[in-house]
């Protein structure tokens, strides 16, 4: 069980949403446990999904708030079930969100809690936007070049 506190993980998850291409099977326990967790949020508790359903919240996801990941909802499902962050019957045509989350991850999600993770991830990909077209500002100054808004 990884111990992480409220701050460290609302950081570290700001500094995972400006990234591309982050692969799962890379991820250290604690970025697993992060993204896993913001992956599962548009779950509601207690509610029974078909797979259809849980593919389409998933490659919701995928294309908005997990961006940084490269991988697919059918990767992105199978971890969340092997993680124990879904679960699903024996004929996988019910899948739900677990009713306790993973102990593996009992720190990290501990230092979620009450936290839209989705909130904090637009709001870091927002401010990441505005610095770099202020660098981009200063740059195009320090060149000479007009700047954006008069092309």
């Amino acid at each position: 069980m990884t111990a992480i506190t409220t701050e460290s993980a609302l950081m570290r998850l700001a500094c995972l949403a400006i990234k591309r291409g982050l692969i799962v099977a890379n991820l250290d326990e604690i970025d697993l446990g992060l993204l896993m967790s913001f992956a599962v949020e548009g779950f509601l508790p207690a509610q029974d999904y078909s797979e259809a359903s849980v593919n389409h919240v998933l490659k919701a996801w995928l294309a908005r708030g997990g961006r940084m990941l490269r991988s697919d909802h059918v990767e992105l499902r199978r971890t969340l079930i092997d993680l124990q962050f879904l679960s699903r019957d024996d004929f996988c045509r019910c899948y739900r969100l677990a009713a306790s989350p993973p102990a593996r991850f009992a720190g990290i999600l501990g230092a979620l809690s009450g936290q839209s993770l989705s909130e904090i991830v637009e709001s870091a990909r927002t401010a990441h936007e505005n610095e770099r077209a202020i660098r981009l500002e200063a740059y195009r100054q320090a060149q000479g070049t007009a700047p954006l808004s008069s092309r």
